[in-house]
């Protein structure tokens, strides 16, 4: 990883995010609309070029 890539957080400027909580999962999953749909999070990230991340174990 580069020198720019070591200080850069997570997160971006305009970012939005919406997380499910797990809890809610067997709420959607019995549902005959959404049950093969697995969404656990969403996100926009309007300012999200050059952000250089890496993620091991997925996003």
């Amino acid at each position: 990883m580069s020198e720019l890539q070591d200080w850069k957080r997570d997160g971006f400027r305009g970012e939005k995010m919406i997380v499910l909580p797990t809890e809610s999962f067997q709420d959607y999953v019995e549902h005959p609309l959404v049950r093969r749909l697995y969404l656990t999070d969403v996100g926009i990230f309007p300012r999200a070029e050059y952000h250089f991340r890496e993620r091991k174990d997925g996003s």
